[in-house]
């Protein structure tokens, strides 16, 4: 698959970015990197190999090398998940995604997520980009399509 070549930067020129950027140098992320076994189902794997099954909402970035991070989302209005995730750094895209329950079918298949990032903000036509299935993309009333 043929991804495009653009690579999403964060917003500057606010004092938000500001302080964020600032917090992020300050500050560490927990995360994890989402990876996908043979069968289809998703997996979140730590940075020490252990791999357990994601449930719920979480933030995502794509880095430039394909490697998707993810994290809980931060309920700290003055740092950024996204930009935690990415240290600041150039991304392919960024947004929100939810996976089904532990218990019964839906268990690590993601059931959606969407472009919802306040910083990097990327436009419907990266999609591709993400590095996940456009089948479960929602793009509802909340989220920015440029």
């Amino acid at each position: 698959m043929k991804l495009a070549a653009a690579v999403l930067l964060p917003r500057k020129g606010t004092d938000l970015f500001k302080l964020e950027l600032k917090s992020i140098l300050n500050k560490s992320v927990p995360f994890c990197y989402i990876v996908q076994d043979e069968s289809g189902r998703y997996w979140l794997q730590g940075q020490g190999g252990g791999k357990i099954t994601p449930s719920g909402s979480y933030d995502f970035v794509t880095l430039p090398d394909g490697t998707i991070k993810v994290s809980r989302p931060n309920v700290n209005e003055q740092f950024s998940t996204h930009l935690g995730l990415s240290g600041g750094g150039e991304v392919k895209y960024a947004g929100s995604i939810r996976f089904g329950n532990n218990d019964g079918p839906e268990r690590g298949k993601i059931s959606r997520w969407d472009n919802s990032s306040g910083h990097y903000q990327p436009p419907a036509t990266l999609k591709a980009n993400s590095g996940l299935p456009e089948t479960h993309l929602i793009q509802g009333n909340s989220l920015v399509w440029i």
